[in-house]
């Protein structure tokens, strides 16, 4: 009995190891990086019901990786002209004397979605949205619009933005984290009135 036991003892560890594969581990197979102070935005701070809000988002396809002295192609690397995101948008909350996360209707977002991202994890629920290669393919930009349909005090939210070129086991990917910089004076509070 003890030798049945052991022959498949065996005979399952050997069924186990036969079944791994380096050319599962698809995470080998992002790069990771990061860029700071892409976002522009001409913040009015003051808005009516009906304005529309603005931001860009703007970034090289030519980006520091660490440990290397040139800059990475991202382009190159990825061959995508696309990269997805999210980003979130919080409303003052008199209750919880804070900002609190919203979520906005598709309806109400304008610009370029990504076919290619799921914010699912991002912590944001808004609409997926695309940086694009620009003609002359030297930087992904996304240009995105928010109609304001309600008052209030409002603030846009990029600290957990990650661009990603989306997920295929047969190719590179790349996520690019967004950092504010120490030195950001980036103002994403607004209010928005009657």
């Amino acid at each position: 009995m003890k030798k049945v036991h052991a022959v498949l003892l065996f005979g399952l560890s050997l069924l186990l190891f036969g079944c791994y594969s380096r050319d599962d581990d698809y995470f080998d197979k992002i790069v990771r990086l990061s860029i700071s102070d892409a976002v522009v935005f001409d913040n009015q701070e003051n808005y009516n019901v009906g304005d529309t809000l603005v931001f860009e988002l703007r970034f090289s396809r030519y980006l520091d990786e660490a440990g290397f002295s040139n800059k990475l192609d991202v382009f190159e690397t990825s061959n995508s002209e696309e990269f997805g995101y999210s980003f979130g948008i919080s409303k003052f909350s008199d209750f919880s004397n804070n900002f609190e996360s919203v979520n906005i209707d598709e309806e109400f977002i304008l610009g370029t979605r990504s076919a290619n991202y799921s914010y699912y994890g991002s912590g944001y629920s808004n609409a997926n949205m695309a940086a694009l290669l620009n003609e002359n393919q030297e930087e992904y930009i996304s240009k995105v619009g928010i109609v304001l349909v309600e008052t209030g005090r409002f603030q846009l939210d990029f600290e957990r933005v990650t661009l990603s070129t989306g997920y295929d086991f047969d190719t590179i990917g790349v996520e690019i984290e967004y950092l504010l910089s120490a030195e950001s004076t980036l103002n994403t509070e607004f209010t928005v009135n009657e």
